[in-house]
């Protein structure tokens, strides 16, 4: 762990016109760097530090709602490996100080200047619920003050110093995220300019603004994938690890957006993985169950923590081959039955295809175009077309066709008492006629006219 030196923030007291200094470490509480970078403004690895800043992020960010929360955790995870973490702090409120104090003495008033109480403070890449736009320019506004006012470089570990190092920070962040983002994500946050005015920390804070819809519909998204019908075991075909897999991916989510997985939630991993078709599986998770409710060591788990011990037993069972499902029991009564209705299905197949049902001959819709035949076969019966017929409306029938019509041979010819009707399609021959018969011909000539066909006048001998 390399040493930190106090990184010190420089305000103005509004009441005495004077400069106030505040050291870093006092009010963040840690005097650390953690980074492989020294971070000092004369560093030999100042160079360094600055070229791992602000190297591409491995995911290049186009404003993918899905994408939010993983871009997050890169910008954090880079900006605390590259040692800028505290950069990021935001003042959210100045506490009044307390009634013993007297800031009269300038004992009293030293002490409360650099007392880590003076301020309620935050830190984006910790939880930037807190933060607004005015409170985190503050500080950026403070830093660039100072470095204007520089007439020469600052000695090292001078307040000067800290901030102008503090200034070249959020410079390269701001490189950072500019070259991590596409055209469109660059035209998404062009809108913010004027708010961030080039500073880095200022504009990482308008990205989080802009996406906090998404973080809530992630939250929300996380949560939904976390209920009782989603986590069962059986929809991943009993294979653990998929199992645990699946829900790391939701725990993740809630992870980067500062939430947890709730009581309820435990609850639904557990009884997810209970009905285990494994025995010896199924009966170490009662036992977990059992001890996470009884307030055992399995109650401080958190969601990680169980399903990396789910795993290990797992693999444990595989590893020694007694990843053996366990035989269902088998119900005498429900074989029986099943067994009755298979029998029962072969037995209607066997009617359905012993006795087919009877199809009736279709007999056709529409009258033949002009040119094609007026004869056509159906089911093995032959149909003919009769333009003649009803009147010169047309039919199909089994008998005749237009040029076979025979006046006289429909259905209307019954009715008299005529014993040799003509034959349908054949021409009729003279015959010895009866006095009725007389006397129909002889009606029939006088209503009969060269343009009205007999058929159509009487309406007795249709086909």
């Amino acid at each position: 762990m390399t040493g930190y030196a106090p990184i010190t923030l420089l305000f103005f007291d509004l009441t005495n016109q004077e400069h106030l200094c505040y050291p870093f470490d006092k009010m963040f509480h840690y005097s650390y760097n953690t980074s492989a970078f020294s971070n000092k403004e004369n560093g030999t690895d100042r160079a360094a530090q600055r070229k791992a800043l602000v190297a591409k992020l491995h995911h290049e960010f186009d404003g993918e709602i899905n994408k939010v929360q993983q871009h997050i955790a890169d910008i954090t995870h880079r900006s605390k490996q590259c040692g800028i973490y505290n950069d990021f702090v935001y003042i959210i409120k100045e506490n009044s100080p307390p009634s013993h104090l007297d800031l009269t003495d300038p004992k009293d008033l030293a002490q409360w200047e650099n007392s880590p109480d003076r301020f309620v403070l935050g830190n984006l890449l910790d939880d930037p619920s807190k933060a607004t736009l005015e409170n985190v320019q503050q500080v950026r506004d403070i830093v660039r003050k100072c470095v204007n006012n520089l007439h020469a470089k600052p000695k090292a570990s001078s307040i000067e110093s800290e901030h102008l190092t503090s200034f070249q920070n959020r410079m390269w962040l701001y490189d950072l995220l500019l070259s991590s983002w596409t055209e469109n994500m660059l035209s998404l946050m062009s809108k913010y300019l004027e708010n961030h005015d080039g500073d880095g920390v200022v504009l990482y804070y308008c990205f989080l603004k802009h996406f906090a819809g998404a973080t809530k519909a992630n939250i929300i998204a996380a949560y939904a994938e976390l209920t009782e019908a989603k986590v069962q075991l059986h929809l991943y075909n009993n294979d653990v690890s998929a199992f645990t897999n699946a829900i790391r991916i939701p725990t993740r989510k809630l992870v980067n957006c500062q939430k947890q997985p709730t009581f309820q939630h435990m609850l639904n991993v557990y009884h997810g993985v209970m009905d285990c078709p494994n025995t010896e599986f199924s009966n170490y998770v009662h036992n977990l169950y059992r001890e996470y409710r009884s307030d055992g060591p399995a109650a401080s788990w958190s969601m990680f923590q169980l399903l990396d011990t789910l795993d290990q037993e797992y693999e444990r069972l595989k590893a020694l081959n007694r990843w053996a499902p366990r035989q269902p029991a088998k119900n005498p009564e429900i074989l029986a039955l099943t067994a009755e209705l298979s029998s029962l299905k072969a037995y209607v197949a066997k009617l359905q295809k012993s006795n087919p049902a009877p199809t009736a001959p279709k007999k056709p819709t529409q009258p033949p175009k002009e040119g094609e035949r007026e004869t056509t076969t159906i089911g093995g019966i032959s149909w003919h077309y009769c333009q003649k017929c009803f009147g010169g409306k047309g039919a199909w029938n089994k008998t005749h066709t237009t040029a076979e019509h025979v006046k006289g041979a429909g259905k209307g010819y019954k009715n008299t008492k005529d014993a040799n009707p003509p034959t349908p399609g054949q021409p009729s021959e003279p015959t010895t006629t009866s006095a009725s018969t007389e006397s129909a011909i002889a009606h029939l000539a006088s209503v009969e006219t060269d343009s009205v066909d007999v058929d159509s006048a009487t309406g007795l001998f249709f086909v």
